[in-house]
C-alpha cells in the first residue's frame, strides 16, 4: 500500500440513494463513503492528533510514562498481515518548532482487545506538545490519554 501525504482525494461530493459519494481530484475515480472501509481507494490515511501544551507554573516536569487507550484489536487480518498496528508518538518541548523522531508502539493485533500503548521515560521539559500519527488501515478509536508526570520544585 502506498502512503503519501496531501490534500484528501475527495474533490466533489454528492447524497445520491443515502449514499456519500465523492469523486477522486487525480483519478477521477468514484467512491462511496464507507465507515467500515479504512483507506482511500487503497491508499492509506494518515490520522493525526495533538494534545495541548502540558506545564505546570513553567517548571520543569519529569514525564515518567504516556498511555493511550484504543478500542483495540480491531483491525483484521487481511488488512494488517497478522502485524500488530502501530502507533507513532513524537513530542516538541518548544512549542513545535522542532520535533523528537517516532517512537512507535503496538495498538494490538486482531483480537488482543486489553492492549496498551505505552511509552516510559519521556523526559524533563518546562512545556511539551505530543503528537500522534497512525496510518493502519484499521478502525481507529482514541479512548483516552493518561500522562504519569512529576511537577519538580523551582
Amino acid at each position: 500500500m502506498s502512503v503519501t501525504y496531501s490534500r484528501h482525494r475527495s474533490n466533489c461530493c454528492i447524497n445520491y440513494k443515502d449514499m456519500q459519494i465523492f469523486g477522486d481530484y487525480e483519478a477521477g475515480t468514484l467512491y462511496r463513503l464507507d465507515m467500515d472501509t479504512y483507506t482511500d481507494g487503497g491508499y492509506a490515511i494518515r490520522r493525526i492528533r495533538s494534545a495541548q501544551h502540558i506545564n505546570v507554573e513553567r517548571l520543569n516536569i519529569i514525564f515518567n510514562s504516556l498511555e493511550l487507550e484504543f478500542e483495540a484489536g480491531t483491525g483484521t487480518a487481511v488488512e494488517l498481515n497478522g502485524a500488530s498496528a502501530l502507533v507513532a508518538l513524537k513530542w516538541s518541548d518548544n512549542s513545535g518548532v522542532s520535533w523528537s523522531g517516532n517512537h512507535p508502539a503496538s495498538i494490538g493485533k486482531t483480537g488482543e482487545y486489553k492492549n496498551r500503548s505505552l511509552w516510559r521515560r519521556l523526559g524533563i521539559t518546562r512545556d511539551r506538545v505530543f503528537h500522534i500519527t497512525i496510518t493502519e488501515p484499521i478502525k481507529i478509536v482514541i479512548l483516552a490519554a493518561y500522562a504519569d508526570v512529576e511537577k519538580l520544585a523551582a
